[in-house]
């Protein structure tokens, strides 16, 4: 697999707007950020239609959905002005966060025995 599949594969785990990473048991399913195009545009100026696969995530997160459901609903940009919506970069394969976080979770490690049991 080359490095910028990988990289494609790493960001469809992670959220559009807040960067959490989607949880392997997670029942709940994840809406497609195209479904937010308009709210987006509008309160925070993103276009979807612009997003890189590449780049970008291409899903929304529970939380994320909410939050911007509750924007539509209260059909104001300053709402919005409390949303930390993260950025992105292109991938750069020394310096991608999104990368080195994917690597550095990795698998788990082995919690070390406390006295009461050995």
């Amino acid at each position: 697999m080359s490095e910028i599949d990988n990289h494609i594969q790493n960001l469809a785990k992670i959220c559009r707007l807040c960067h959490v990473k989607k949880a392997t048991r997670e029942k709940r399913v994840w809406k497609k950020v195209e479904e937010y195009a308009d709210i987006l545009q509008t309160s925070f100026a993103i276009d979807v239609s612009l997003d890189d696969e590449a780049t970008h995530p291409k899903s929304v997160c529970e939380k994320c959905r909410l939050k911007l459901r509750y924007i539509k609903r209260a059909g104001g940009s300053s709402v919005a002005t409390t949303f930390d919506i993260k950025t992105y970069s292109p991938h750069d394969s020394l310096n991608c966060d999104i990368c080195k976080k994917q690597e550095q979770e990795g698998r788990g490690q082995k919690r070390p025995r406390t006295k009461h049991e050995q």
